[in-house]
């Protein structure tokens, strides 16, 4: 959800993860963002660590996961960080962990979500 974790969660992976890209984009990127997603966009196949700054209006042809480290502030965000997997009659799957103490999370998104 922050800045800090994208960077530590994209250098954590890269450090686990030898064959696959791994790119990371936030908030504070302001001129480097549009190179990185521009760059990312062209790759056959990676991981792309990114704050809510990815989560709306953002076009990236077949994406299959959508891993979400923490739940979003409200049940909107969380179906535009899914909606990443969908664009355009596509089909994908979204996960979000949770601890166990947010297990009260699912009610959140049953109430909130139309």
């Amino acid at each position: 959800s922050t800045c800090a974790c994208v960077e530590y969660y994209g250098k954590a992976l890269e450090s686990l993860i030898k064959q696959v890209k791994i790119m990371s984009i936030h908030g504070k990127m302001k001129h480097k963002r549009n190179k990185i997603f521009t760059e990312f966009r062209k790759l056959p196949g990676g991981i792309l660590v990114c704050t809510d700054v990815m989560a709306r209006g953002i076009d990236i042809p077949e994406v299959h996961w959508v891993l979400q480290y923490d739940p979003p502030s409200s049940a909107s965000a969380f179906v535009h960080r899914c909606g990443r997997t969908a664009r355009i009659g596509n089909v994908g799957s979204a996960l979000v962990f949770l601890l166990p103490m947010e297990e009260s999370y699912i009610n959140f998104l049953s109430i909130n979500q139309k």
